[in-house]
C-alpha cells in the first residue's frame, strides 16, 4: 500500500530531506561526531561513577536478579534483567559494576538521542530564529550534557537500575511517533509500537504514561489514510508489533517456573498462574502500601526538582523554548504538544508512585520529564541567541555555559558527586562482616528489604555462608513463598507459621541457633530473651559476643548510607529498650548523632524510659 511510503506533509523531525535543495538537507543533519563524542563522555562518567559493590536501594537486588535471571520485585522488570545479563558476561569488575555499565550504555544513548532530536526540533522555529549550524550544534550539545550530568540521570545511570533504560525507550518511542507524523511513514509508527511494548516489559507505569505523547503524535495518521482499510491495517500492524515488544513480560511466568525449586534464587511471588502473573505485574504489594509512601510524598516540590536537577538556566530556558516551537508554525505546536505529553506523563508517574524529592527512584521516574525540558531548553537557548543578530554566536556561548557550568563545576569541585556510588563499600561490609560472623548453622531473620536484597547478592552472586538459613519476613506473605520455604526449608516452618511475625513458641522450635535483624516484627515476649552482638540479635547468645554498634564516627556522608545505617541503628534502638538492654543508651545516642533535628528521633528517649522489660524466653538447650 502506499499509504506506507507516502509523505503527507513538508515538517520532517529527523532530518529527513524535505526539499529539493541537496545543501539544506545536508544543514538539517546534526553533526554526528558531536553526538557520538557526548555518548562517550556521558559513558565515561556514568562508568567512572559505577558501583564496584552492589549498592543500596533495589540495586543489589536487580544486580543479584541480573546474574542469576530471577524476578525482581514487582513489576518484574524482565527487559532490564534480560540486558543487565548480557553485561554480566563481560570479563570485568564485580557482577554489580558489569550490570551498571548496561544502565550507562542506556543513559549516553539517551543523551545522544536527545541532542539529535534537539537540534533537530530547532528546524521549526522560522529561519530568523535559526542560529548557524555550528551554533545550534554547540548549544543542543550543552543542554544534553546538562541532562547526562544530572544528579538524578548520573545516579541511575552509575548503578544497577531499570529507569536509565526506561528514560531510553521512552525518548525513542516519542521520537518514532512523531517521525510517523512528520513524514507520513506509518512504518515509524509501528517502530514506535514495538518501542512501547519492550517499555511495558521494562516498567509498564513509566511505560503507558510516557507513552501518552507517542500515541497522540500518531494519531493524526489515521485520518489521512484514504481508504478504511489502511486504516485497519495500520492499527492492527502496531497491535502486533506493540504485542511482540510486550512478548518479554513472559520472562516473569517463565523464569518463575524454572526458579521455583531453587531456594536461593532472586524470585518475587509465584507467577505460575494468572493470579500470581498479575500480582507481580500489577505491583500489587506496592498498591498496599501506597498510603504510606504518598504519607511522606511532596507533590509541591516538583518545580525544584527540575531546577536541582537540571540547573536554573535549563529550567528557565525550556519555557522559552515551549513558547517558541508553539508561536511560530503549526508543525512545532504539534510538536511542542506531544512532547509536552510525554513530559506530563512521566511526571504522572512520579505522582503515582509518590513523589517524594528524597527518594532517588523519583528521579528515575522523571527522567524523560528532564529529558524533553532539556529538548526545550535548547530550543529556546538558539531563539533568544538569533534574536540578538550579529551577537548570537557570544550569547549562545553564554547560554550555554550558564547551562552546563554547573554540573562541570559539580564534577570537578563535589568529590562525593563526582565519586557517585564507586567508592561506597560500607553496605556491604556492614552485611558481609554480620553473615561471616554466625555460627554454623544459624537460622538468619531479616525484616528489612535493603537488608535482604544485599544478602541475596552475596549469596546468589558471592556463594557465601550457604549453610545459613536464610528467611526475609518481608516476604512471608506474598505468594509462593511459604510454600517455597516449606518445601526447601522445613526446619524454618515455624517461622513461616507466624506470617512473618516471629514468635518466642517459633524460635524454640528450631534447632539450630538463631539470628534476627531488628526490624523483623517480634512477639512482646521475645526481645527480652535476645542478646545484641555483632550487629545483629540472636538467641541463644553467642559464645564470644562482640556488641561493638555499626560504625558512628565513620559513617559516610553519602546520604542514602547514612539513612541506611540510621534506619538499623533506629531499629536497634528500639528492639534494645524493649529488650531492657544496657546497650540501650548507646543505640539512642548514635542515632540522635546521625539525625539531630528528626522529630522521631528526639521522641526516642522518653519512648525508650517507658518501655518496662519481659519476660525472657530461656534456652532449653
Amino acid at each position: 500500500m502506499r499509504f506506507w511510503r507516502r509523505s503527507m506533509t513538508q515538517d520532517t523531525l529527523l532530518a529527513v530531506s524535505f526539499s529539493d535543495s541537496e545543501v539544506q538537507a545536508r544543514e538539517s543533519l546534526a553533526p554526528a561526531r558531536l553526538g557520538a563524542a557526548l555518548a562517550v563522555v556521558a559513558f565515561t562518567v556514568y562508568m567512572w561513577r559505577g558501583s564496584l559493590a552492589p549498592y543500596l536501594l533495589d540495586s543489589a537486588e536487580l544486580a543479584a536478579a541480573s546474574f542469576g535471571l530471577g524476578v525482581a520485585h514487582p513489576p518484574g522488570e524482565g527487559l532490564a534483567l534480560l540486558w543487565g545479563r548480557l553485561f554480566s558476561f563481560l570479563p570485568l569488575g564485580t557482577v554489580a559494576l558489569r550490570v551498571s555499565l548496561g544502565q550507562s550504555v542506556c543513559g549516553a544513548l539517551a543523551v545522544a538521542l536527545l541532542y539529535f532530536t534537539t537540534f533537530a526540533a530547532c528546524q521549526f522555529l522560522p529561519s530568523l530564529l535559526q542560529p548557524q549550524r555550528r551554533v545550534r550544534a554547540a548549544v543542543c550539545a550543552a543542554c544534553a550534557l546538562a541532562f547526562a550530568f544530572s544528579p538524578g540521570a548520573a545516579d541511575v545511570c552509575s548503578r544497577p537500575e531499570v529507569y536509565a533504560l526506561a528514560t531510553l525507550l521512552a525518548l525513542a518511542t516519542l521520537v518514532c511517533a512523531q517521525q510517523a507524523a512528520f513524514v507520513g511513514d506509518a512504518r515509524w509508527a509501528v517502530g514506535a509500537a514495538f518501542l512501547l511494548g519492550l517499555s511495558m516489559a521494562n516498567h509498564p507505569l513509566i511505560a503507558g504514561t510516557a507513552g501518552v505523547g507517542a500515541l497522540a503524535a500518531c494519531v493524526p495518521l489515521l485520518p489521512r489514510a484514504y481508504r478504511t482499510r489502511e486504516r485497519v491495517a495500520l492499527v492492527v500492524a502496531a497491535v502486533v508489533a506493540f504485542a511482540c515488544g510486550a512478548l518479554f513480560l513472559l520472562y516473569v511466568p517463565v523464569r518463575t517456573a524454572a526458579l521455583f525449586a531453587d531456594p536461593n534464587a532472586v524470585l518475587w511471588g509465584d507467577a505460575r498462574t494468572w493470579r500470581g502473573w498479575w500480582w507481580v505485574l500489577s505491583a500489587r504489594t506496592f498498591a498496599e502500601k501506597s498510603a504510606i509512601v504518598h504519607g511522606s510524598a511532596d507533590p509541591s516540590s516538583l518545580p525544584f526538582l527540575f531546577v536541582e536537577e537540571l540547573g536554573i538556566a535549563a529550567a528557565c530556558l525550556g519555557f522559552a523554548g515551549a513558547y517558541s516551537l508553539a508561536r511560530f508554525s503549526r508543525a512545532g505546536r504539534f510538536f511542542a504538544l506531544t512532547t509536552a505529553l510525554s513530559a506530563a506523563g512521566a511526571i504522572a508517574s512520579a505522582l503515582v508512585g509518590g513523589l517524594d524529592p528524597h527518594n532517588p527512584d523519583v528521579r528515575g521516574y522523571l527522567g524523560s520529564a528532564f529529558a524533553l525540558w532539556s529538548l526545550f531548553a535548547g530550543v529556546g537557548a538558539c531563539a533568544l541567541a538569533t534574536r540578538v543578530g550579529r551577537l548570537q554566536t557570544a550569547v549562545a556561548a553564554l547560554l550555554g555555559m550558564g547551562v552546563v557550568a554547573p554540573h562541570f563545576i559539580a564534577l570537578a569541585a563535589d568529590a562525593s558527586f563526582r565519586d557517585g556510588v564507586r567508592a561506597i563499600r560500607s553496605p556491604e561490609r556492614l552485611i558481609t562482616e554480620a553473615a561471616f560472623s554466625l555460627p554454623p548453622r544459624t537460622v538468619l531473620t531479616t525484616g528489612h528489604f535493603e537488608t535482604a536484597f544485599l544478602l541475596a547478592y552475596n549469596r546468589a552472586v558471592q556463594g557465601q555462608r550457604p549453610d545459613v538459613q536464610w528467611f526475609h519476613a518481608g516476604w512471608a506473605n506474598a505468594p509462593g513463598y511459604a510454600e517455597r520455604i516449606a518445601r526447601f526449608a522445613p526446619a524454618l516452618s515455624p517461622l513461616v507459621a507466624g506470617h512473618g511475625v516471629i514468635t518466642s513458641q517459633s524460635v524454640e522450635a528450631l534447632s539450630e541457633p538463631f539470628a534476627t535483624e531488628a526490624s523483623v516484627p517480634l512477639s512482646p515476649e521475645l526481645p527480652a530473651g535476645l542478646t545484641y552482638g555483632e550487629q545483629l540479635w540472636h538467641w541463644p547468645p553467642l559464645a564470644r559476643l562482640h556488641a561493638d554498634l555499626p560504625v558512628a564516627s565513620t559513617t559516610p556522608l553519602n546520604p542514602q548510607v547514612k539513612g541506611f545505617i540510621a534506619w538499623r541503628l533506629f531499629q536497634d534502638a528500639r528492639l534494645a529498650c524493649k529488650a531492657q538492654s544496657s546497650l540501650a543508651p548507646s543505640f539512642v545516642a548514635q542515632v540522635q548523632s546521625l539525625l539531630p533535628d528528626d522529630a522521631v528521633t528526639a521522641a526516642l528517649p522518653t519512648w525508650c524510659a517507658q518501655q518496662r522489660g519481659a519476660k525472657p524466653i530461656q534456652p532449653s538447650r
